[in-house]
């Protein structure tokens, strides 16, 4: 537990020094207002000894004041603290959700394989509450309960140490019972935090996958296996609940034989004449400031517990280093010409029985259009992550303009490109905002403008709110083709030195591709252009073709050169010639 903590704190360290002023004027108005409380029983104390000796009204007046005062003060002091220092924690866990949100856009496609989408929700949701929870109130409220008990301690052993030893037995039986409990609500909430990653992701999967489930009609099975994750979730949640559930009355029950002490030997000593009426009073409000305290234990544990925990699962984000980054010293490139250079480049991904590219060199000079074609499988799209540095090669050099693409500054790398990925992906935004999402002004001149060269602009022009029509989660509302065209506007509105598409006409029909492509010719002469298709029809006039299998080059030259081999370029050209024919 202690290395826990202290692992947790040396965590947290930046974000405390941060709010440090916060935290000691909170620790500050603390110290104020338990003086306050501690005053408020020896005031009592005076005032009933004042009554039992036949003060005056006036007397008693100014005592029965002197102790509203010190309670309303305690009071406005109560609210500065919890306003200073519970403020202060949810800043914390503010920054904290920002860190981890960072930490998550700075990570790796590797990183991504490993960990699910549902699991990064919980950790940026539920642990960031918990982190909250034991920064803030867990805390504030412990370091509280340490000043009034142990000040309230001092006081009962100075008023009649023999009665305060006697009261203060039960303390070692409660240290027992908090230690035997204190790993053992650390694990359980482990559990607990594991399976509500597992039922957020099931949640997330099945929104993501609904058009599939209904397609198959597997909505009950779905149901049943959410039952099952969601049942196990309940189960653990059970289990927490029954350990704190005898965690705390167990506490309180120790706690209480303080109370039965005092009733006894204090009421004794009262009747025999060896304690009035008064200090009595005060000794029994001390005794409470320590018996609460004692009972508060068992809570104060158990957030600590949960923090601690989920700080772990959140510090195993931040321990992530991403395998991508700029180099200590990158070299920024002020204008890309667009030469691109692959030098005997082989890469794997982790897993695969072997190499995905194997030993690929050509070279896409200024200007070009190149186009990458081949088999499922072939390796095109995993070319394409390389370029854009998503992975690293595990031989060879890829060279932008001269420069090998690792010494390069990363997002002035990234900046150079326009890329539609293979898997269109649009946010639940406006189609306006999907758009520009790669700019900072989103000018809806230029938005249009990118709408119209991917011919997008008249089937937005029909939309009840045209641009600022919101697609849903991942353009739900769109059909394949017209997500297609939003991507490749956005990828045209940051006016690129080099294009790269990657598989981004393949639902689109023949006669908009056509239009498409001859809207971009004219966008993209002069610059760079790559270009991974399946069709023929959509390359057939670029400068350069690339033709992979098994992750070689087997072929590689213009479109008739190729035709002429007679080789596999040929042989997929005849397929689907055969197929248009067959289409017609």
């Amino acid at each position: 537990m202690h290395m826990l903590i202290r692992a947790t704190v040396k965590s947290l360290q930046p974000y405390l020094m941060a709010h440090r002023r916060e935290m000691f004027l909170g620790a500050l108005a603390m110290v104020i207002t338990d003086i306050c409380v501690l005053a408020a029983p020896k005031l009592q104390a005076y005032a009933i000894r004042s009554i039992e000796s036949g003060a005056s009204l006036g007397t008693i007046f100014i005592y029965s004041f002197s102790v509203f005062g010190v309670i309303a003060f305690a009071g406005i002091f109560r609210y500065l603290w919890r306003m200073y220092y519970l403020a202060a924690s949810m800043k914390i866990a503010y920054e904290l959700r920002n860190t981890l949100f960072r930490k998550l856009l700075s990570l790796t496609p590797r990183f991504y394989s490993k960990y699910t989408t549902g699991d990064l929700m919980a950790r940026a949701t539920n642990d960031l509450e918990a982190v909250r929870m034991a920064t803030g109130p867990a805390v504030i409220f412990g370091i509280d309960i340490l000043i009034l008990g142990l000040s309230a301690a001092v006081l009962v052993l100075v008023m009649d140490w023999k009665l305060a030893l006697m009261t203060l037995v039960p303390a070692p039986f409660i240290a027992l019972v908090v230690g035997y409990f204190d790993g053992l609500i650390h694990k359980v909430f482990q559990k607990v935090q594991e399976q509500f990653s597992l039922m957020s992701e099931k949640v997330r999967e099945n929104v993501a996958g609904i058009r599939v489930i209904k397609t198959y009609t597997q909505e009950e099975a779905e149901i049943e296996n959410f039952s099952s994750i969601s049942n196990e979730y309940v189960k653990q949640n059970m289990k927490l609940w029954n350990i704190e559930g005898i965690f705390r009355p167990i506490v309180i029950l120790f706690s209480s034989f303080s109370v039965i002490i005092i009733m006894v030997f204090g009421l004794d000593r009262v009747i025999h004449g060896r304690m009035d009426l008064g200090d009595f009073w005060a000794f029994n409000e001390y005794l409470w400031l320590i018996v609460w305290p004692m009972s508060g234990i068992g809570w104060i544990v158990g957030m600590l517990q949960r923090g601690t925990a989920s700080m772990e699962r959140i510090s195993e984000i931040f321990d992530q280093v991403p395998e991508i980054q700029s180099p200590p010293h990158p070299v920024r490139l002020n204008q890309v010409r667009g030469q691109i250079e692959f030098n005997h480049v082989t890469f794997g991904f982790s897993g695969e029985a072997g190499p995905v590219l194997n030993d690929i060199s050509f070279t896409v000079t200024k200007g070009e259009k190149c186009a990458l074609i081949g088999r499922i499988g072939a390796g095109k799209s995993a070319l394409i992550g390389l370029l854009l540095r998503f992975y690293d090669p595990d031989q060879g050099t890829i060279r932008l303009d001269g420069h090998d693409v690792k010494t390069l500054d990363l997002e002035n790398l990234r900046q150079a490109f326009g890329f539609v990925p293979q898997e269109t992906f649009l946010f639940s935004d406006s189609i306006r905002d999907n758009i520009g999402f790669g700019l900072d002004d989103g000018d809806l001149e230029r938005v249009k403008a990118a709408a119209s060269l991917s011919h997008m602009d008249r089937e937005i022009s029909r939309f009840p709110m045209q641009y600022d029509t919101v697609v849903g989660e991942k353009g739900v509302t769109l059909s394949g083709g017209q997500k297609q065209r939003v991507s490749i506007a956005r990828a045209l509105m940051v006016e690129p030195a080099i294009i790269v598409f990657d598989d981004s006409f393949s639902n689109l029909d023949s006669e908009t591709e056509e239009l498409v492509l001859k809207s971009l010719a004219g966008v993209w002469s002069g610059k760079t252009c790559l270009v991974v298709s399946h069709r023929i029809s959509t390359i057939q006039g670029f400068d350069h073709i690339i033709v992979l299998d098994q992750g070689r080059i087997i072929e590689e030259g213009k479109h008739s050169e190729l035709l002429s081999n007679k080789g596999f370029y040929w042989s997929l050209y005849q397929r689907q010639k055969l197929e248009e024919a067959l289409s017609q």
